[in-house]
């Protein structure tokens, strides 16, 4: 059995994953493993516009909704077709990537995640022939993609906890002693736990998939 609570805690979800990112920052610090710190800030603050997003934010499930008139009657966050928009506007909702912070990501398990897309209201409009007007415009991401995104980050927080632990031993200090390790073996600590993250443990043709 692990001999750390911390690891107990997030299997067990007794603790958010933000606060496991946290507290996984604090005990890698001292490895000096910039690649793995931007990982933790990224799924902490969220990914830039320029940073690569990993394959599991990416390929989310959705709907779109609106609120409006369809020809003669009122309605309220209705499913709409994609059929509606132009296959540039499709190719954009296919693609949409899920950047928010991790805490964010959690909150909105029992809110919503949208996208609004009231600036397209013109060209539904249009392609309805002025049948469907609509007030409210939006991309509604299903919970099913947020439930894997964090999914996949607390299988990837537990593997690298795991591996540091069974190298340091007991984590629940928020520390490890790297000085009693050559600078070999702390290169191959380092290497380990970036497989873990863009490999899954497993590399492959030395390419990050981020899977």
């Amino acid at each position: 059995m692990t001999k750390s609570k911390l690891i107990r805690d997030i299997a067990e979800e007794c603790i958010s994953l933000e606060s496991a990112l946290l507290r996984l920052r604090v005990i890698t610090y001292s490895l000096k493993n910039s690649e793995l710190q931007k990982w933790i800030e990224n799924e902490l603050r969220g990914y830039k516009i320029d940073d690569e997003i990993p394959q599991y934010r990416k390929g989310i499930a959705y709907n779109i909704r609106y609120s409006g008139i369809n020809r003669n009657f009122t309605v309220k966050s209705a499913p709409l077709s994609e059929s509606y928009f132009t296959d540039e506007i499709k190719k954009i909702l296919r693609e949409r990537q899920i950047t928010n912070g991790i805490g964010t990501i959690e909150r909105n398990l029992s809110n919503k995640m949208s996208y609004d897309l009231i600036e397209f209201a013109p060209m539904v409009y249009s392609a309805s022939k002025g049948g469907i007007q609509c007030y409210t415009l939006e991309q509604v991401v299903n919970k099913a993609s947020l439930e894997n995104i964090l999914s996949n980050v607390k299988i990837k927080l537990i593997d690298l906890l795991l591996d540091l632990e069974s190298k340091f031993g007991e984590l629940d200090q928020l520390d490890i002693d790297v000085k009693h390790i050559s600078s070999e073996e702390l290169q191959t600590v380092n290497e380990t736990l970036l497989d873990k993250i863009y490999y899954d443990g497993k590399r492959e043709n030395n390419e990050k998939n981020y899977e």
